[in-house]
């Protein structure tokens, strides 16, 4: 477990290449992001080895964070939206916006997001 830690200066890659991944779906293009934390998870899946992050601040490039805003303002339809995004939140099992956010409510202009539960990428 890891815990009151930021990490910043994350590396995007294209996420067809973790080994997270989800094969079934045929996405036109590459989709860049840092979210799996490619150079903390372990590359082989088969392991199910997750890596447990607490009380973590990650300081994620703005596409991510865009991203990740947009399923958090949809609720309980986060998983649903933009298509752009889908090669991304396919990768994610479990996502629930914390209930009290740094500035009050939750909105597009939100310059952080408080998750209080997040698992995906190989990170829980």
């Amino acid at each position: 477990v890891v815990h009151n830690l930021v990490l910043s200066g994350l590396a995007a890659a294209d996420v067809s290449l973790s080994s997270w991944a989800d094969t079934s779906h045929n996405s036109a293009g590459a989709y860049l992001s840092a979210i799996p934390l490619w150079g903390l998870v372990q590359s082989n899946r088969s392991t199910d080895s997750w890596i447990r992050l607490s009380k973590v601040t990650l300081v994620l490039p703005q596409p991510d964070y865009a991203a990740l805003l947009a399923a958090a303002l949809r609720g309980d339809a986060w998983q649903s939206g933009a298509v752009a995004t889908a090669p991304l939140l396919r990768g994610v099992s479990a996502f629930q916006p914390g209930a009290q956010q740094a500035g009050g409510v939750l909105s597009p202009a939100s310059p952080s997001l408080l998750l209080s539960h997040f698992k995906g990428w190989g990170v829980d």
